[in-house]
């Protein structure tokens, strides 16, 4: 199917706008301005073949000019200063355009070359320039048979003429869409005035009207009809005239050029202009979209109907769809998937989305409470399938200006590239709906937090609670505690020395509370999922540390019923060492259990008998403690033969400091023994 069949079938789409039809291409018409601009340049002796020589010569002598300059042995004119052009020996022609603002004008400049005393160059071979003789019968036939322009992939074929030095071929003349009357060919009538006026045409410009009569032409006076000479020394046209090679520049409008030129100009630029409307219209609906999403998404705690989690399900449903554009995994690098899906495939996936929409239900009123969520989910997937179409309409245009510029290339032989000089062509294909599209995902995707941002970087799992090392890097608790076990101090992501030393300050209480009001559900499950993690791990540490006890003689130190077994030691204690309290002493395993015991109460948040222990020591004796005790710390009643469970606490009281998750430094042990009123005495390192 020709391309034209296939545009009109787009332009036919009835979900497109009357707006974007209006505005598009007229890729028919196009064609017929194509048509008349071969006409009028075969009428003036250019056909593609001529056309095609002319501007190949013009690139080979651009080639010849850098050469030259280039070659400090070269040639140089001394009356001007330019380099000389005397060797090269071929007609040749410029395509350019002479436009402002508003108009574009197309042009030829055309120089015809040749040696004394031999007509103008290989420009004017005769089966191109020579006239065959003026006859009724001649005129006749161009008259009642006309190009024809419609339909037709080429001009008509030029009809073959025998005027006694063999068989030529006559010029196609312009039809009278083109406003060019059926006349010689111009080029041969300059040729003529050449002849009998070398020394003018030696150097002069001519502009070729193609309304002038080619008799007209000869006998007019060079002034008359624009033949303008150059200022050149007198030495020079005399020398041009003693056998310098000569050539004639000649710079030849074209009318129907500039028509389908203005009118492909114009069509751009009404694209352009409705680029820039369609964009700030959808923009708008794409922030009043997330207005309204975020109207209807608020936390669950403040509103009972809520849809925040059905947004976003539905947001992160269209986010793995990759409507739009590719993923980035290793797979569709290699095959090539990770660029931006063509309008068939974004189609494909765009109704892949709609179908699980559909088929979890997001749609309809069991998930989405309210009538306003449901619309906008209406409003979200039209957004979806309008910037579809403007992204098929941009693509039509985009093919129609293409082949209409291909297909003016390939009649006429006038280069493709310097039409796209002077055309408004704003932005490239497809640019538009990408811009759209990056609105549509940074405008609405940011409305609800979404989990990823507020993830725990090792287990993946929601940061809750979250606890901000002094680097800035967020962990959850549970993660923290792990690595301050195993006693990694780096941050697993800028390897500060910062792990060690986080506590309880370190905990972003804003942020938890945040968490809890966006995501309900998952810090609930965060949550059962640590209580579970941590009664396996001290269901395992009390196994070891009643194995560790027994071998050291303190098994009727540790507590065998149920009732007690919950504050058995549940984490690890770093630094315990013996005491000597006044002659009485503790081991440092008896230090450690008592230290863990302590430990398992404040992680649990229990105290026990009437003073609440542990309880915050306040230090007003002002002791110095070891480098890694640091606050809070907290004092615990020790005895040598069981762990304290409630009554009298005695005198003796272990100090644990620097609670850190799972873990807590051995401060010591303190005692009121010897010590006035209420006072505590150091005991020393045993």
């Amino acid at each position: 199917m020709k391309y034209g069949k296939t545009y009109s079938s787009l332009l036919s789409t009835p979900t497109w706008p009357q707006e974007w039809k209006d505005l598009a291409l007229d890729y028919r018409g196009l064609k017929k301005l194509v048509n008349g601009v071969v006409q009028e340049l075969a009428a003036q002796g250019l056909n593609h073949e001529v056309l095609l020589d002319l501007l190949e010569a013009e690139r080979e002598f651009e080639e010849h000019e850098t050469l030259t300059v280039g070659d400090a042995r070269s040639a140089f004119d001394l009356a001007n200063q330019k380099p000389s052009h005397t060797s090269f020996s071929r007609s040749r022609a410029h395509y350019e355009f002479t436009s402002d603002a508003a108009n574009i004008t197309p042009r030829l400049r055309i120089w015809l070359h040749s040696e004394p005393g031999s007509p103008p160059g290989d420009l004017l071979q005769p089966s191109l320039l020579q006239p065959r003789p003026e006859t009724n019968d001649s005129h006749s036939r161009a008259s009642t048979n006309p190009s024809s322009c419609e339909g037709s992939e080429g001009a008509e074929p030029i009809p073959k003429l025998d005027i006694g030095m063999g068989v030529i071929e006559e010029p196609t003349l312009m039809s009278s869409s083109v406003n060019l009357a059926n006349k010689p060919n111009p080029l041969y009538a300059l040729k003529s005035d050449y002849d009998s006026n070398p020394r003018q045409g030696a150097s002069s410009v001519e502009v070729v009207d193609s309304n002038t009569d080619i008799h007209d032409l000869v006998e007019l006076d060079k002034t008359a009809i624009g033949v303008v000479p150059l200022e050149q020394p007198e030495s020079e046209l005399l020398a041009r005239d003693n056998g310098s090679p000569q050539d004639v520049e000649v710079i030849v409008p074209l009318t129907a050029d500039t028509a389908f030129h203005r009118v492909l100009a114009t069509a751009l630029s009404s694209l352009g202009s409705l680029q820039t409307r369609t964009q700030m219209r959808i923009s708008d609906q794409i922030f009043s979209l997330a207005d309204t999403v975020s109207s209807c998404s608020g936390p669950p705690a403040r509103d009972r109907k809520s849809d925040l989690y059905a947004w976003r399900e539905i947001f992160q449903l269209w986010v793995e769809c990759q409507i739009y554009q590719g993923g980035a995994t290793e797979r569709e690098r290699a095959s090539g998937e990770s660029g931006i899906r063509d309008v068939a495939e974004a189609e494909k996936r765009l109704g892949m989305f709609a179908s699980e929409v559909v088929k979890r239900g997001l749609g309809d009123r069991r998930t989405l409470k309210s009538i306003k969520s449901r619309d906008a989910l209406q409003t979200f997937l039209n957004l979806n399938v309008h910037i579809l179409d403007l992204k098929k309409f941009e693509m039509a245009n985009a093919e129609a200006a293409r082949k209409i510029l291909k297909k003016h290339e390939k009649r006429t032989a006038l280069p493709t590239a310097t039409s796209l000089a002077v055309l408004p062509i704003s932005r490239g294909t497809g640019e538009l709906p990408q811009m759209l599209i990056t609105t549509l995902t940074e405008t609405l995707l940011p409305v609800l937090p979404s989990l990823e941002d507020y993830s725990c970087l090792i287990c993946t799992s929601i940061a809750f609670k979250p606890i901000r090392l002094a680097c800035g890097h967020l962990f959850c608790v549970r993660c923290l505690v792990k690595m301050q076990k195993r006693g990694q101090a780096e941050c697993p992501l800028c390897r500060s020395s910062c792990v060690l030393v986080a506590d309880g300050s370190n905990l972003d209480v804003g942020l938890m509370n945040f968490m809890k009001e966006w995501f309900p559900k998952e810090t609930k499950e965060k949550s059962d999922s640590n209580d579970r993690e941590s009664a396996e791990e001290q269901l395992t540490e009390m196994v070891v540390i009643a194995l560790v006890a027994a071998s050291t003689g303190l098994a009727t130190a540790l507590p065998t019923t149920n009732a007690t077994l919950s504050i058995v030691v549940k984490r690890s204690i770093n630094g315990a060492t013996g005491s000597d309290c006044n002659g009485y002493t503790f081991t440092a395993a008896q230090v450690s259990a008592a230290a863990q015991a302590s430990l398992s109460h404040v992680l649990a948040g229990t105290t026990v008998g009437t003073n609440k222990y542990p309880h915050v020591l306040d230090n007003r004796e002002g002791f110095t403690y070891p480098s890694g005790c640091t606050v809070t710390r907290y004092e615990f009643p020790i005895f040598r033969n069981n762990i304290y469970t409630g009554g009298d606490p005695s005198v003796d009281r272990v100090i644990i400091g620097h609670v850190s998750g799972s873990s807590a430094y051995s401060c010591g042990v303190l005692t009121h023994q010897g010590a006035s009123g209420n006072n505590f005495l150091q005991c020393d390192n045993a």
